[in-house]
Order: structure tokens, then sequence, then C-alpha cells
């Protein structure tokens, strides 16, 4: 790389499989800070990928379809070669627990090389991966590399290090390479698992990566994996919202909005997928047993699935759906007494950060990144993870200090506007970039 080319500005191109949900926000609103701010930016996603009503937004934001450069006289063969493996791979994990995360194979594709064919390559490109699990094909889309060419992954989940998971549910197989996987219905010392590491291990191991994780317990599971032990280096910054977006509504108003009583206690929990197992339904509807007898009490549940029915009595829940439109969630956000947040295991929950955004406290259980977030007596409570009587008595709690829990409320919007800013974020990566790429010159 010539001293011309350092002058230049970095080119970034955003990689993610997915523009729904917690993974796809973090590239999305990234890519949309990182265009306010001037920075040559583009987030490339599946070519046949089905896009909603959000698509006019993305197409402003400079998001486009990205088709892969797989022709030539062996196209054929590899789609059949790819079609068979996607085949075994699935055969290999039938029988999975459907409450349990994704399980995906490192071939997401045929054959993904680099450049695609609406990338013309330049000196100062870097590109930055997201979610991609479904979207590359691990082998020849890193052995098309050229040698010190800049990669930085963001870590959404821990798919990129593990075997195949996407959330170990505590298991830490993957600091030995994987193999007789607890995730798997049938399960060896060489299963898919450790085959999968393997792929992972062989295809990252030459690339010039620098690996950013967005919650300090994403760090340090993300370090323990041999995948990555050939990384540059390791960088944390923590998702940012628009904090001119994301902020508190009147809570009455916002109650008469939503047909609320003004003085009812009144708590919201939500998820992309509720009947995702790691995002605690099941130790929730427990905990609320426990404040069945709190008069006057509504809970707000939105995301997609279903509640299941409950045995015990439980205060009354309104089901509010899926939720894309940002001022419908900032209203129902600023309805609440408190956020929910039972995962059993997460990264930096989006729906977390969006209720402190809104000045909203949060109770959640003690694991993953939560505790980044809740911080006991400034932003919030935490619980012992798991513990439904726990969280039940910390509601309780709430349901009869809501002066304490508005002035936690206070300074979670507080904590959120210092430190999780969108302006926070993209300054942090500008200055990730201009790094890597200094390194790359170095080379």
């Amino acid at each position: 790389m010539t001293e011309h080319d350092m002058s230049d500005e970095p080119r970034i191109h955003l990689l993610s499989g997915l523009l729904a949900g917690g993974a796809a926000n973090g590239a999305t609103h990234l890519q949309h800070g990182l265009r306010k701010a001037g920075v040559n930016s583009c987030l490339h996603y599946p070519a046949g990928l089905k896009v909603g009503p959000e698509i006019r937004q993305l197409q402003q934001d400079g998001c486009q379809p990205l088709t892969w450069n797989s022709g030539g006289l062996n196209k054929l063969k590899r789609k059949i070669s790819h079609r068979i493996d996607r085949q075994i791979f699935k055969h290999k994990i039938r029988g999975r627990d459907p409450g349990q995360e994704f399980f995906t194979s490192p071939r997401g594709a045929p054959h993904t090389p680099w450049p695609p064919t609406s990338v013309e390559p330049q000196p100062n490109d870097i590109i930055h991966l997201h979610w991609v699990a479904k979207f590359i094909d691990y082998t020849s889309f890193f052995q098309s590399l050229p040698k010190h060419q800049p990669v930085i992954w963001t870590l959404h989940d821990m798919n990129p290090f593990t075997g195949g998971c996407h959330f170990s549910e505590g298991c830490e197989q993957f600091i030995q390479h994987c193999g007789n996987c607890p995730q798997l219905p049938s399960r060896g010392p060489d299963d898919i698992s450790r085959q999968t590491f393997s792929i992972k291990m062989q295809a990252l191991r030459d690339v010039n990566l620098h690996i950013v994780t967005v919650s300090h317990w994403m760090t340090e599971q993300s370090k323990k994996s041999p995948i990555f032990e050939h990384a540059q280096d390791f960088h944390h910054i923590p998702y940012g919202l628009a904090m001119d977006v994301f902020k508190p509504l009147n809570k009455q108003d916002a109650r008469e909005q939503l047909g609320i009583d003004k003085d009812a206690f009144v708590f919201s929990f939500g998820a992309a997928d509720i009947r995702n197992r790691r995002k605690g339904l099941a130790p929730l509807l427990k905990s609320l047993e426990v404040i069945a007898d709190v008069p006057n009490t509504l809970g707000l549940m939105f995301g997609g699935g279903s509640v299941p029915k409950v045995e015990h009595a439980i205060p009354e829940l309104r089901i509010m759906g899926f939720i894309r439109d940002i001022q419908q969630m900032v209203l129902i956000h600023s309805a609440c007494d408190v956020f929910v947040m039972p995962s059993l295991e997460d990264n930096l929950p989006f729906t977390c950060l969006e209720a402190l955004a809104t000045g909203i406290p949060v109770v959640g259980f003690d694991a993953g990144g939560v505790p980044d977030m809740v911080r006991p007596g400034i932003t919030g409570w935490l619980v012992q993870s798991g513990d439904s009587l726990g969280m039940g008595n910390q509601l309780k709690y709430i349901a009869e200090h809501r002066d304490e829990a508005a002035r936690l409320g206070c300074k979670a919007r507080e904590v959120a506007i210092n430190e999780y800013s969108q302006d926070r974020e993209v300054t942090d990566y500008k200055a990730l970039y201009q790094e890597v790429l200094q390194q790359a010159a170095k080379c």
C-alpha cells in the first residue's frame, strides 16, 4: 500500500446476512451512523433476502444486495456439492430442541469469493463482517482475500468461534476444538461440531483479522477459542443508539395513548422471538406468580412468537406483537415502570439498551453481557441467573418503590447517553478503521 493510498479515507464494506433482529440492528444502525458521519461505507446483504417496508430507509443508508461472483465452469458442480453438504449437515443436527438457538454450517453458500460482482477492489478497502452465518462459505471467502486485507469482525453471538452453536448454553467445549456437543442429538468426539470447528480454524489461520466485541462477556468467551488464536487484536465497542430517537416520552401521555391506567404498575418484556429458550420467557412467567396479588399490574410483551398457556395466576399480560416501528417501541418503553431482561445467555441485547435510552430501569438476570448495562443501584437491579423467585421478589419490590424506579430511570438515560450513543460508536469505529489500515500498510 502506498503513501498516496493511505491518504485516502477507508472504504468500508459491511456484510450482514440479516436485516431484522438484534444482530441485524447492530449492522444497520452502524451503517446509518457511518453514512451520517460522512464515512464511505456500504452494507451488503444477500441478494435473495426478503426485505420488508424498511427497504427504502436501507437504500437511503447505502445498503445494497450482494451477488457473489460464483460463475465459471465449476458453478454447477459447486452448487451440487453445497446441496449435498447441506443435506448431510441437516441430517446430523436433526432432532435438536426447537427452543435452542441456531446451529449453522460454515458453508453458508456454495462459493463466495471476494470481491463480489458489484465491488471493484481498492487499496483502502476494509471488510467489516457482522452476522454472516448463512451468507458466506468460510473456505472460499477467506482464501480469496489478499494477504494483508484488513478484516474486522463484530461478534453478535458466539458462532464465529464455535463448532456451530450460536450460544453455547454454558458449554466450553469450544476451548478444546468442540466435539461431543451437548446441543447435538447424536454426538461423539469427531461429531459435526468438531468438523465445523476445524474448517473455521483452517479458514481463518492466515487472515488479517481484528475482532470487535460488544460486551465484556463476549470478549472473555471469544479469547478462549483457538479459532481466533491468530487474530491481530480484540476491541470492545458496544452498540450505539440514536439518542435523539430513543428518548423518554411523558409517561402519562404514553399510557393514555396505549389505554393504560395512569396508576398501574407496568412492566415490559420483549425479544425478536420470545419462544427462544435463551430469552428466558419460562423463568419470567414463573416469576410473575410472585406478583399475581399486586393490584393494578400490567405486563406488555412484544416480539415474535406466542406466550404459552399459564396454569397459575399471574398479572394481566397484553401481547403487543412484533414491533417494527421505532416510535411505537419508544411509546411502549415510556409507558412502563421497568423493563424485564430474563435472558439466560445474551450478548448486549438491544431491547435492554432501548429501555435504558428511554429512561426506563431494567431488572435482569446476571448473565452474559447484561451486567454491562444493568448496574445495581444505578440503572436497575440484577438477580442471580435463572432465579425465578428472586426475579419475582425484585418485581414486587419495584412495584412498591416506584419513586426509586423513576430515579434509576433518570440515571439509566444518563448512562445510555454517555456510553451507548451512536455518535460514540461511530467515533470508535472510525478510529479502528484508521488503525487497521495503518497496520496493513506496514505489512
